[in-house]
């Protein structure tokens, strides 16, 4: 049985086979080099689709057209990359639907491995890593990164989240209920997954009267897990995304005083 090869180090492989060494990556001249179909804007039933085998001469990847957000189509096709590039993707054909692209969980193993694929295409680690030095991870920072490397929001979080060493978590929230979470080592807390408490933040930006896309605040530890800690508070930073009517949301452990001179002093 061959050894197991992780995603991003298939993509890492594609990057540094194409002499790729700064964002942001070209996806579609990427499709060309491999001599893949591209086609943008197209008229199919799931957010995205790779056809390759011996249905076709030439392997196509298809995109729905998405004005408003365009970083989900650049998103899109490194994902279909994704399904092409590794190896244990045999399926001639993968309809991907954009559950499937938010997917970063087991029960679709494939969808998640093409989902760790395009993360790192279009963030590598290693790039990720030196612009996140010695900042705090924010929704502006991720807003920052997202805009310089054209990547969705979602996908940048978790990417600043799997480097990043601070107590911090992501949060993805959808018709008012918790999906998924991610967060680093360092944040010792559960995230409750299901239904949104209402003293979360997340939760009143999700309601449809809400004047706020964005909101940033302390929000009590119970809005969001049922733990027990020395500190009673979260500080909360969460952004509604209306076209896929979810929120995405970082969670961060404040760190007070003492911590602060304990950590100062080793």
């Amino acid at each position: 049985m061959e050894n197991y090869i992780p995603p991003a180090e298939h993509a890492r492989k594609l990057l540094n086979d194409l002499g790729l060494k700064r964002p942001p990556v070209p996806v579609e001249e990427i499709c060309g080099w491999l001599d893949i179909e591209y086609m943008y804007g197209a008229d199919i039933d799931s957010e995205a689709l790779i056809i390759k085998g011996s249905k076709r001469k030439t392997p196509l990847i298809a995109v729905k057209s998405n004005e408003q957000y365009k970083t989900r189509a650049r998103f899109s096709v490194a994902h279909e990359l994704g399904h092409f590039c590794i190896p244990s993707h045999l399926n001639e054909t993968y309809f991907c639907t954009i559950e499937d692209l938010n997917n970063y969980q087991e029960n679709k193993p494939a969808e998640k491995e093409a989902n760790e694929f395009a993360a790192e295409l279009l963030m590598p680690l290693q790039w990720i890593a030196q612009a996140i030095k010695s900042q705090d991870v924010s929704i502006q920072l991720i807003k920052a990164l997202a805009e310089e490397y054209e990547t969705s929001l979602t996908s940048t979080a978790l990417k600043v989240t799997t480097h990043c060493s601070d107590r911090i978590a992501v949060v993805y929230s959808k018709s008012g209920a918790v999906v998924w979470f991610k967060k680093t080592k360092a944040f010792d807390l559960h995230i409750n997954i299901g239904k949104l408490s209402n003293l979360s933040l997340a939760a009143k930006i999700s309601q449809p009267t809400s004047l706020y896309p964005e909101m940033k605040g302390t929000v009590p530890l119970e809005a969001w897990t049922y733990d027990i800690r020395n500190y009673e508070h979260l500080i909360e930073e969460s952004l509604y995304m209306p076209y896929l009517n979810s929120v995405l949301t970082v969670l961060m452990i404040p760190c007070d005083d003492f911590e602060e001179e304990f950590e100062e002093g080793g």
